[in-house]
């Protein structure tokens, strides 16, 4: 599974038109959504007035409750102590829609920005609060604070209109797009916009690490023959088209998975402020980051008549061979039988098997019956353990911002949530919960996997808490502390001093937790 990069439009089509994604799918997705070209307008001016009366238009100064700023004062007292942003890795910053440097506190809401003088507390009061121009029904998401640079971002859509195929009513198609917006708020009365970038798709997450912001786009392919591809812009300029990469391996679905990091305190008319590199993979939803590496993860499902085109199999590996051997040899001698077609075939065997069951004794129909089904229910879940994984992409960042594709990797089960998964040293954690389904019988249990630089798998410690799921899950150092849930819930102590985990400890908890942290 070698890492490629597409060399233009045309060898992208060519790909997608060779997926294994089924015609009927393409001609389902092109009949509801029509030819799916993006673009849009610019975005709409940034600025604008609050409407309250406290308001104020960013970059006009102070609001009349706020007092001046004086110029000649000394750095702001900032307090003794105060909290940040409750964080899973330590110097890897989380967005958040509040964010305070122990003097300020910066508030999202709704379309507005507020920035408080916080310290001292008696003395606390509003300096600014100002509207920012967003589309009516979205909201600012949220923000980082490094020093005097806030970075915020939200969503916009795009609606145009495009005639489907063979039809001549025009459809409306809407274009997600994520926009970053990097602030100077060094003055307090009058933060200043420094840049606008507009990045095509959905917002996915974001990561700060030191002067830089990475962020997780995830853009759906609408149309396999027209692609968009992804685009990055400041204001109306379009200021990158990113290299789109891919694995010549089939997925069942394909979206661009685009990562870009912002130099949040580059100048506008730098473009090395911005890099950004798509990758063609399936959607993809959790992420994890270090400090020198970021993880993306997605569910890898097989599609619906996957277990259908088996039956075949099933029959042959499964439940043939708990017949009497007479019994398979003649069904053997019947399918290799050339002059027959394949539909004689089965009406053959299935007269043979008829007869044979009709003539069991009650009790042995029963017995056979019995072990059919178990066989069956083994098989299948082995199935859908060998085809329903996690995979996760492992994607360097460095200090500079550069983005680039280490390896690929995968492991049993699905995450709960980003606290599922850890970096130490050279190696990747996962915990992971797998359930697999059949007419028979369902199995639940929960996995630890250890894998090394290249996301290959050098540990496992499976089968934790058979029939639960976890739901909680937090890694420190040398050790994993796990929560998984029935009708109480068990609390797991896991080694992983070396690469072969195991457990040390449990206790039966009464209550629900969904969330560990850690405190010392």
């Amino acid at each position: 599974q070698t890492l490629k990069k597409f060399s233009s439009i045309e060898e992208l089509q060519k790909f997608l038109g060779q997926s294994i994604v089924t015609r009927e799918r393409l001609a389902s997705a092109l009949q509801e959504s029509g030819t799916f070209y993006g673009g849009g307008a610019p975005p709409p001016s940034f600025l604008e007035k609050s409407p309250s009366g406290m308001g104020a238009t960013l970059g006009s100064g102070p609001s009349a409750a706020s007092p001046q700023a004086d110029k000649s004062a000394v750095a702001p007292t900032v307090g003794p102590g105060y909290s940040t942003t409750n964080v899973q890795v330590a110097n890897v910053d989380e967005p958040d829609f509040l964010k305070n440097d122990g003097k300020y506190v910066y508030i999202l809401s709704g379309d507005k920005i507020t920035i408080l003088d916080a310290y001292p507390a008696e003395n606390a009061s509003i300096i600014i609060k100002a509207g920012i121009d967003i589309p009516q029904g979205q909201t600012l998401q949220n923000m980082f604070l490094n020093k005097d640079r806030l970075v915020i971002f939200y969503q916009d859509y795009s609606q145009d209109y495009v005639i489907p195929q063979y039809d001549y009513v025009p459809q409306p198609i809407y274009s997600p797009k994520t926009h970053i917006v990097v602030m100077d708020v060094s003055d307090k009365h009058d933060p200043k916009i420094v840049h606008d970038f507009k990045l095509s798709g959905n917002y996915n997450n974001a990561r700060m690490i030191g002067d830089y912001a990475y962020l997780v786009t995830n853009s759906d392919l609408y149309d396999y023959n027209r692609p968009i591809v992804p685009y990055v812009m400041e204001s109306s300029r379009l200021v990158a088209r990113p290299d789109i990469y891919y694995f010549d391996n089939p997925e069942q679905s394909y979206s661009f998975t685009t990562v870009t990091s912002v130099n949040i305190f580059g100048q506008a008319t730098d473009n090395s402020t911005i890099v950004s590199k798509s990758f063609l993979m399936d959607p993809s939803s959790t992420i994890y980051a270090s400090e020198n590496n970021l993880y993306i993860t997605y569910q890898k499902y097989m599609p619906y008549n996957y277990y259908q085109s088996n039956s075949r199999d099933r029959f042959f590996n499964v439940i043939l061979p708990l017949f009497p051997q007479s019994i398979q040899n003649e069904v053997k001698a019947i399918n290799n039988d050339d002059t027959l077609s394949p539909s004689q075939k089965w009406d053959k065997t299935s007269s043979l098997l008829e007869d044979y069951y009709n003539h069991l004794p009650e009790s042995e129909k029963t017995q056979l019956f019995d072990k059919i089904a178990k066989a069956l229910a083994d098989y299948d879940a082995q199935i859908q353990r060998d085809t329903q994984k996690t995979i996760i992409h492992k994607i360097a960042i460095g200090k500079n911002g550069t983005i680039d594709y280490i390896s690929k990797g995968e492991v049993p089960g699905r995450l709960l949530n980003q606290f599922s998964m850890d970096e130490d040293g050279s190696k990747f954690r996962v915990a992971t919960t797998s359930e697999y389904f059949s007419q028979y019988r369902n199995y639940r249990y929960n996995n630890v996997y250890v894998l090394d630089q290249n996301l290959k798998t050098i540990g496992s410690l499976e089968q934790i808490a058979p029939d639960e799921q976890i739901y909680s899950a937090r890694f420190m150092g040398d050790r994993l502390y796990l929560v998984t849930f029935k009708q109480v819930d068990p609390f797991f102590v896991i080694d992983l001093s070396a690469d072969q985990p195991k457990v040390l400890g449990k206790l039966k908890l009464p209550g629900f937790s969904n969330y560990l942290h850690p405190y010392d």
